[in-house]
């Protein structure tokens, strides 16, 4: 899958980003069968600063979202979209969700966006 990384829990668990407009992230048993999709897309697409120049896109790519496995299988998920960190337990309950909020990198990303996107362009704040 282009654009995708994919993150597997101790059980076997396999987790990609979704294709599916819906929901952000899909979990699929070892077998490759989807078990749950978490994650609502809208959050994910909650931009703090700008209307995003492709306003109605419903699919995402690993570019704009992080996750990663803790030691619990809990899954943690960032936006580049929103800003938000999403912190989900094991059976795919949301446990946390906040915004990053430093100022001096909200300052800086808002800067180089104003620039990007005065020039056409867009970029995302974790690369």
């Amino acid at each position: 899958m282009p654009n995708d990384s994919v993150h597997v829990n101790s059980k076997g668990d396999i987790y990609l980003v979704s294709k599916s407009g819906v929901n952000a992230v899909d979990c699929y048993d070892k077998n490759f069968k989807l078990k749950s999709s978490i994650l609502d897309i809208k959050l994910h697409f909650e931009f703090p600063f700008i209307d995003p120049p492709w306003k109605g896109q419903k699919i995402i790519n690993d570019t704009e979202l992080k996750k990663m496995i803790t030691k619990e299988d809990h899954i943690v998920i960032i936006s580049n979209n929103s800003l938000k960190v999403f912190h989900f337990d094991e059976k795919h309950n949301l446990v946390n969700s906040f915004m990053i909020k430093i100022d001096n990198f909200i300052n800086d990303y808002k800067m180089s966006l104003k620039r990007e996107v005065s020039q056409g362009k867009f970029i995302f704040p974790f690369y």
